[in-house]
């Protein structure tokens, strides 16, 4: 059994503004995921939170700025995270048959197990991603940034998170690390957020250090004026026995207005991560469409 977030009217912080474009608009989300730590799992809800909203029938992007510790393939740099992402896109396609396009006003729904479910080609609806600066080394990204001789401009992230945001319904960008990793010299991930003009999502664990790490970072972003659309509990082990892990959630509500947005189980088998089990998980333990029709953008 996984805690259950109290229901709740809460919200983190009053939006944020930057050059992204204004925050005002009732509609579909884009959003910024960040974390508590670093190896988080940011990647893992990222890719849940993409793959439902893609089952939904939304055309869907997610966008890494900044991915250090890339691996060498065919003497090209790839981005693990938007690797796994797409591996896990191609993988079991089992997508369910079409809807209407929300982004055209129409409802949507999660599918059920009494929806049937169709297989579609692979080259529709495919995720897009994006990265701007990709470098090798297992650093923070202003290190490894430093160590390759790679100048980061900000203005090429703007544009490439825009490009990216046009030809998408819903845009996820993923940070690296928590929110106060350095990008470049005298960038952190939190200017990165302000200057996108996004909300956040916050992925934590249920470990015991993890209420400390989580107001952390939700004190660092209110005194931003980034806007805190919850926080995600990612690895939760089932039928634990922790009483810090069994009361993480009453914890963290207890000492802030940021909301819970769902706990996610820990996968210890790699055989269970698939797309239709990914989708099948979030669905249950995060309620997306909340997500996506109160989202202002």
């Amino acid at each position: 059994m996984y805690p259950s977030p109290q229901p709740s009217n809460r919200v983190g912080a009053a939006p944020a503004t930057g050059r992204g474009g204004k925050s005002h608009k009732k509609g579909i989300m884009n959003l910024f995921i960040t974390g508590t730590d670093t190896d988080i799992g940011k990647t893992f809800v990222t890719a849940g939170l993409a793959l439902t909203a893609q089952v939904l029938g939304y055309r869907v992007g997610v966008y890494k700025p900044f991915q250090s510790g890339a691996v060498e393939i065919n003497g090209e740099l790839k981005a693990p995270d938007l690797e796994f992402i797409e591996k896990l896109e191609g993988d079991n396609l089992m997508n369910p048959s079409p809807q209407p396009s929300p982004a055209r006003g129409e409802g949507a729904h999660i599918p059920s197990e009494n929806v049937g479910w169709a297989r579609q080609p692979t080259n529709k609806a495919n995720i897009k991603t994006a990265v701007s600066y990709i470098m090798k080394a297992p650093t923070s990204p202003a290190l490894a940034a430093e160590l390759e001789n790679v100048d980061v401009n900000m203005d090429k992230i703007l544009a490439d998170y825009k490009k990216l945001k046009a030809a998408c319904d819903i845009t996820f960008v993923e940070g690296a690390g928590g929110i106060c990793v350095p990008l470049a010299k005298a960038l952190l991930v939190g200017n990165l957020i302000k200057l996108l003009n996004l909300p956040i999502i916050i992925v934590a664990r249920p470990d015991l250090g993890t209420v400390n790490h989580t107001l952390l970072t939700i004190h660092y972003a209110k005194s931003q004026g980034i806007e805190i659309k919850g926080i995600i509990i990612n690895k939760y082990p089932e039928n634990t026995s922790d009483i810090a892990v069994k009361n993480v959630v009453k914890q963290i509500e207890s000492y802030t207005d940021a909301k819970i947005l769902g706990v996610i189980k820990d996968i210890e088998s790699k055989s269970e991560i698939t797309k239709e089990n990914m989708v099948k998980i979030f669905s249950e333990h995060i309620d997306i469409k909340e997500l996506i029709t109160s989202q202002n953008i």
